[in-house]
């Protein structure tokens, strides 16, 4: 395996044998050909633009603000997810450094205050986290530099082409209330290496379109099923109408007082099966 880093992928020519990139490989450019491209180059691919792939989007008028914390207690590795009156409020634990508690924050919030929270001081964001996270793990002492990124349901018109298959945000960009865009890619990812390894063995070519329709074929309903669980968490966590306020209050009670069936929605919310 040769590894090419830094390197810009300048162009991208479909060909008889696969595809043909220009690569430039620090000052210069270089021709690299092969049977099959794995496309994963992010949600908004210019490699896909310059292929002619489309996406079709939902917009779901959040914006998630991005940023590292530090608490005065250690989390002891937890990950904590609040559903707030905006959006889900989530904090993943980080390695201690230099003395500090740290946790990864995505809080989504509505679009229109996304501005607000990026402008104002460090003293007021921290109390406005404060007032949706709680103490639960004492004062946040600390915030970082803070990023906003618009939360939108994007799915590749096509995912697969002869010599080309697309993975990861490229293929479907989730809202992040569940998780699920990095596990499904990584089911995703998987799948696809299962099939290209029976092609190898068996002699057939990587990029071959019934190689990778396969493998689609055998994701499809995995795909659809992370979509619409997730599309329907959004809906149903970041909606203050009255009847579906009260459904959700009535889901989480339930979650709560039943072990069997809070294990079903965290199954279910990991994507795997029953």
């Amino acid at each position: 395996m040769e590894q090419l880093a830094p390197a810009t992928i300048t162009g991208v020519v479909p060909r008889a044998s696969g595809m043909q990139l220009t690569v430039l490989n620090g000052d210069h450019e270089i021709e690299v050909n092969g049977s099959l491209v794995v496309l994963a180059d992010g949600g908004r691919s210019p490699i896909c633009k310059n292929l002619g792939i489309g996406h079709k989007q939902e917009d779901y008028g959040q914006h998630a603000i991005i940023t590292n914390i530090a608490f005065e207690l250690p989390h002891a590795g937890t990950a904590f997810e609040r559903f707030t009156d905006s959006g889900p409020l989530a904090v993943l634990p980080l390695a201690s450094f230099d003395g500090l508690n740290r946790g990864a924050l995505v809080w989504t919030v509505a679009a229109e205050r996304s501005a607000d929270l990026l402008d104002c001081d460090d003293k007021r964001f921290l109390a406005g986290l404060t007032d949706y996270f709680g103490g639960r793990l004492g004062e946040i002492t600390h915030v970082g530099e803070s990023y906003a990124y618009p939360l939108v349901l994007t799915q590749a018109q096509e995912q697969i082409r002869p010599g080309l298959v697309l993975l990861g945000n490229v293929a479907h960009t989730l809202h992040p209330v569940a998780g699920q865009g990095l596990n499904l890619a990584l089911r995703d990812s998987a799948s696809l290496a299962q099939h290209l390894e029976s092609a190898w063995r068996h002699q057939r070519g990587l990029g071959e379109m019934a190689v990778l329709q396969a493998y689609l074929d055998s994701q499809d309903a995995d795909q659809q099923q992370s979509i619409l669980f997730t599309d329907q968490m959004v809906k149903m966590f970041s909606n203050n109408e009255l009847m579906r306020s009260s459904l959700r209050k009535l889901g989480l009670v339930g979650l709560e007082l039943m072990p069997s069936l809070r294990n079903q929605f965290a199954r279910a919310a990991m994507g795997l099966k029953s």
